[in-house]
């Protein structure tokens, strides 16, 4: 079943990402690629969610749905930690002034020798990055202080955060549709190369 449910997981994934590189590529990036595309890349894990929180009683569908969640937030984690990492290390190469110098590694793995250099796109979807980790924290504070009163209020106020980070988010995709059309580059790019 795992094997069966992973083969599931990996054709549907890959069906969403052609068909959302298609209406990105046909659409182009305005609502399409800041308010539609995000919440249909979404809408997979909420229905998995979801599904899970519907049956049994109502503390079976509460550790279904605590499990689901687990696993949402694990590959999100992967995705951070263990492929960007490899990224990182597959594509560092020398750094002089400040300056990367492309396909050229002659200083191994050093802190201050060797990276990668990126624009400063990249590092604003950092910062968005950044901040919308701070539901996450409001949440968890009533965790690391011990405080069961405070739990129910973090609750609702990292989901009021989240509702409102998440409208602005979108908002900021509509009107700054830089990530959609670097997307469109990569995607015309990637028709050529094939």
């Amino acid at each position: 079943l795992i094997i069966v449910y992973g083969f599931l997981m990996y054709t549907a994934a890959t069906f969403l990402s052609n068909g959302s590189e298609l209406l990105l590529e046909i659409l182009g990036p305005d609502i399409v690629g800041g308010l539609f595309l995000p919440i249909l890349g979404a809408l997979p894990d909420a229905m998995l969610i979801l599904v899970s929180g519907l049956s049994g009683s109502a503390e079976v569908a509460q550790n279904q749905v605590a499990v689901g969640m687990g696993l949402l937030a694990g590959s999100t984690v992967l995705l951070l930690t263990i492929i960007w990492r490899t990224c990182v290390i597959v594509g560092k190469c020398d750094i002089e002034d400040s300056i990367a110098l492309d396909s050229t590694d002659t200083r191994g793995f050093s802190l201050t020798g060797s990276g990668i250099s990126t624009d400063i796109w990249t590092s604003y979807a950092a910062r968005i990055m950044v901040i919308s980790v701070i539901p996450f924290v409001i949440v968890q504070l009533p965790q690391m202080l011990n405080s069961t009163s405070g739990k129910h209020l973090a609750v609702l106020i990292g989901f009021v955060i989240s509702v409102c980070l998440l409208i602005s988010y979108c908002l900021y995709q509509i009107f700054q549709p830089w990530i959609q059309k670097r997307k469109l580059e990569y995607i015309k790019h990637k028709h050529v190369i094939l």
